[in-house]
């Protein structure tokens, strides 16, 4: 009976620490779980879950082609010559443009024995679609007007700059500011242009300019203040002799007013109109050096 007595006590300690066991076990899992799970929460994981992709959506052309008739079949501009206050005008437009980023103007200044005609075989308008040509490639719109002839840089032809400026905008898609290029005679309308609208005009480009350099004021360099301006000249020039541009160059300094200034070893007049779209483009672009001392 004692025996008995013995083995069922034996039996119900084996019992007793089996249950102890299994709650140990059970304590030791969950604290385990509950650990983890704080130190997921403490460093801001979690268990990976599976993620959709939203479906891509197509990349926007942000550019336009313009229902107009491109200059020749397939091309990359078009033209326009209207009449402006009485004076023939030439534009050439890029056929595609950016909507965010409408084009910028270039007001070309012509010299005084040229002039804007719709006469496509005469040179000098050969020479204005060569420029609009080049222009309207890299996104720019390419405008000259007659300009009253033979105007000596008289007030009417700044007024003709102005008006074909106006007149793009109105019809067309454009940056607010505007670039200026002139040759020769055109210098005079051109600077005269900067004094007078310089709260529109980025930069400005000159090529064998005519000036008045003793003429110009302090107000007038002063409003070129945030405008670069560049010179390209030759020196053997026997039209627009070289050293007015130099007079320019150094009657703006003393009046604070740095103009860049390049001079074409062996260049005359005629080497300077046309050739030179690259650096022109590079200027107003940004890309060449926009202040240089006079040389």
């Amino acid at each position: 009976m004692e025996l008995r007595m013995q083995q069922k006590k034996k039996s119900a300690d084996r019992r007793k620490l089996l249950f102890f066991g299994v709650i140990a076990i059970f304590a030791i899992v969950t604290a385990g779980i509950f650990i983890t799970s704080q130190k997921n929460s403490n460093t801001g994981t979690s268990e990976p879950t599976p993620t959709t992709l939203p479906t891509p959506t197509p990349t926007e052309d942000p550019y336009i082609t313009l229902n107009e008739t491109p200059q020749t079949e397939g091309g990359h501009f078009f033209e326009k010559t209207p009449v402006i206050g009485g004076q023939q005008a030439y534009v050439a437009y890029p056929m595609r443009v950016n909507k965010y980023s409408p084009p910028q103007i270039i007001i070309y200044s012509h010299g005084s024995n040229t002039t804007v005609t719709t006469d496509f075989d005469d040179e000098f308008m050969q020479n204005m679609r060569g420029y609009g040509d080049f222009f309207t490639k890299e996104g720019y719109v390419f405008a000259a007007s007659a300009m009253h002839g033979a105007n000596w840089g008289n007030q009417a032809s700044v007024d003709d700059m102005k008006k074909l400026a106006d007149w793009i905008s109105e019809q067309y898609s454009t940056q607010d500011k505007i670039n200026l290029l002139a040759h020769s005679m055109g210098g005079l309308s051109t600077l005269k242009f900067g004094f007078q609208h310089s709260s529109i005009v980025n930069k400005i480009a000159l090529l064998a300019p005519t000036s008045y350099a003793n003429t110009y004021k302090q107000a007038d360099f002063d409003k070129l203040t945030t405008i670069d301006v560049i010179i390209w000249h030759g020196d053997k020039d026997v039209n627009v002799p070289w050293s007015m541009s130099n007079q320019l160059v150094n009657r703006a300094k003393s009046l604070g007013k740095t103009i860049t200034f390049h001079t074409l070893s062996g260049k005359g007049h005629w080497d300077v109109d046309t050739e030179l779209k690259q650096e022109i483009l590079d200027f107003y672009s940004g890309v060449g050096d926009s202040i240089e001392s006079a040389e």
